[in-house]
């Protein structure tokens, strides 16, 4: 899992989190906060592999209860898949 620092939309506050799966599309996180469906995210992390930093935007398409108590689960899609950096992270995590 990766690190990963999340501030929200309009609030600008910020979560920390873990980034447990990450593909093309999006990320899922695991945070000891719930966050709405619909909330727009800036998810800032480093790819272990490369040390890219990379900032993403998302919007949380779903949520839900994790296995254990004040855990929640969010899936995040991006928003900005074109990103060249969708690219780099896709080279990262692609590579063993």
């Amino acid at each position: 899992s990766i690190d990963a620092e999340c501030r929200t939309g309009q609030e600008k506050s910020r979560l920390l989190a873990r980034i447990t799966d990450i593909g093309k599309g999006g990320v899922c996180l695991v945070s000891n906060q719930i966050i709405e469906i619909g909330t727009l995210l800036t998810i800032k992390f480093r790819l272990p592999k490369i040390g890219l930093i990379s900032d993403m935007n998302g919007i949380v398409i779903w949520t839900k209860k994790g296995d254990i108590e004040g855990q929640y689960i969010s899936g995040i899609g991006f928003l900005n898949y074109k990103s060249p950096d969708i690219a780099r992270i896709m080279n990262c995590i692609d590579k063993p």
